[in-house]
């Protein structure tokens, strides 16, 4: 055996190396493996449709590139179904390393489906809606972006009360018979404004103009119209889109200042408002990089709005017979002629 040191050293250098370069060679390995991705979409969803090209070019920024290290697996659904559920339980039984959706209903259906497999989504209030323990640490399976940012519910009345500066009483749509938490930001801002909130949970047409005649009886000359289409309510023939539509006609008839509020712009309304990721693509990549890469949902904050579309119609003012305070029109970011 040779004794020198250095022999010895040499020796021991080389095998060293050998071994690094057969672990570089399985960490390299590893790496290239390619991840598996689920995208559980609500088909002809504009505000998903807009954003996906942005979220897979951020993503292959980043490393993700469709077809070679991420395998995607499109899954188009209508959160309306009663398959919703089994649509998100045959998706988690594929068992991808993560999923990518929106929607309070499609996340709390995969939510019920999975406990473990990552969900990266994007949803109005994850707190409220049970999805998670807190903003900065979700603390579940469930992370990515939450639509509003605190303050949002007051600045939504403070618009509403421009236009009608002596509102007392603020009339509150959202659809029956479960969507009370959803309404309670609102109930919650109005009340420290000095506002009289009347909340009416409605399941159908009947019920809504109901509530609207208790409303405006009571002094309501305002009102808040809830996401109405995210629930599937259909009361003989008539479903959420119809009651949304018919609010939308019948609130100016009776010179009620009206905004939109479900998170989503409708112009059929006076106002229509809907907080925004500047860059939603962005963000929603780069919560999913770090999801891919290891880190858990639960120790992942959820990502706030920076900014807010406001739509003004000003078609529909001239029908409710409201003048357009000035400081509406420098706050929106589109007007309706």
């Amino acid at each position: 055996m040779d004794r020198r040191p250095g022999r010895r050293r040499l020796v021991h250098g080389i095998v060293a190396i050998g071994a690094a370069a057969a672990f570089g060679r399985a960490g390299s390995a590893l790496a290239q493996q390619p991840r598996r991705l689920g995208v559980f979409h609500w088909e002809n969803r504009k505000s998903f449709d807009e954003a996906r090209p942005g979220i897979f070019r951020a993503l292959a920024e980043r490393g993700w590139r469709e077809g070679d290290t991420l395998l995607v697996d499109w899954h188009g659904i209508n959160v309306r179904s009663p398959l919703l559920e089994r649509k998100a339980a045959e998706l988690a039984a594929t068992l991808p390393d993560a999923i990518l959706t929106e929607s309070t209903p499609a996340t709390r259906a995969l939510l019920k489906a999975t406990t473990t497999i990552p969900i990266v989504t994007s949803v109005a209030d994850p707190v409220r809606s049970g999805f998670a323990a807190s903003l900065a640490r979700p603390g579940r399976n469930v992370t990515g972006l939450c639509n509003q940012f605190a303050g949002w519910e007051a600045k939504c009345l403070e618009m509403l009360r421009a236009f009608a500066p002596r509102l007392g009483g603020v009339m509150l749509f959202y659809p029956g018979p479960a969507s009370s938490e959803f309404a309670r930001p609102f109930i919650d801002a109005a009340a420290k404004m000095g506002l009289d909130p009347r909340l009416s949970l409605v399941a159908s047409i009947a019920e809504t103009e109901s509530a609207l005649r208790q409303g405006i009886a009571a002094g309501a000359r305002a009102a808040v119209v809830g996401p109405l289409e995210l629930v599937a309510v259909r009361t003989r023939g008539q479903d959420d889109e119809s009651m949304t539509k018919w609010l939308a006609e019948a609130l100016p008839r009776n010179r009620i200042a009206a905004i939109a509020a479900s998170g989503v712009i409708d112009d059929r309304f006076l106002l229509s408002t809907e907080p925004y990721h500047a860059n939603m693509g962005r963000s929603f990549a780069g919560v999913l990089d770090k999801v891919l890469r290891g880190t858990k949902p639960a120790d992942i904050a959820f990502e706030q709005p920076d900014a807010a579309h406001i739509v003004l119609n000003r078609k529909i003012a001239r029908a409710t017979g409201l003048d357009v305070p000035s400081e509406i029109l420098l706050r929106a970011t589109r007007v309706i002629e």
